[in-house]
């Protein structure tokens, strides 16, 4: 193997196909390396354990599936609630050998480094539900209060939509509806 140099980011690109075409089960350093072509001391200048590797990897699909790398507006809170199903929907295209349900529970049982990834993006899809429900304009005026909050709001809607993907349901059109009776 002619031992070359490469980036991180390329080793996640190798990565993300190798769970796009084959499984997360798939990653092994010796299997990543033969992909990139590179040698297999190179794969632990950047990661020091598969763990390690497969936690940045997990996290790094989580980034491309929700494009949490990018910007995003949304006029009204059920926008963004259709375009995070919409993420999930699309991501069984992109990734059909990539279960959430199994990245999130390697993820809670794994090390902290792992739980703390997950954390990491879950923030910011909760996050972009909290923007997205400032940016709503037809929300009623008497939908929050000291004992209902926008915050509690925001982990209720993103709880039921985390228990979907775990369960591989379609709650979308229910979710929706309790979204619309509860602040519109």
């Amino acid at each position: 193997m002619n031992p070359k140099i490469t980036s991180k980011e390329e080793i996640l690109s190798t990565c993300r196909r190798i769970v796009s075409k084959e499984s997360l089960n798939a990653l092994s350093m010796r299997h990543v390396a033969e992909v990139q072509n590179i040698a297999l001391g190179s794969l632990y200048h950047y990661f020091s354990t598969k763990e390690e590797m497969i936690t940045d990897v997990v996290e790094s699909v989580w980034l491309d599936i929700f494009h949490l790398q990018e910007d995003h507006f949304f006029a009204s809170f059920p926008a963004y609630v259709t375009w995070l199903e919409q993420c999930v929907k699309d991501s069984k295209k992109e990734y059909p050998n990539f279960s959430m349900a199994h990245s999130m529970s390697f993820a809670s049982s794994a090390k902290p480094e792992a739980k703390a990834a997950m954390m990491h993006c879950f923030a910011q899809l909760k996050q972009g539900m909290a923007q997205a429900l400032d940016a709503d304009y037809k929300i009623r005026k008497d939908a929050f209060d000291n004992k209902f909050t926008k915050n509690e709001f925001v982990d209720f809607v993103f709880s039921s939509f985390y228990v979907s993907l775990l369960q591989s349901t379609d709650n979308k059109q229910t979710l929706l509806q309790v979204i619309d009776r509860c602040i519109y």
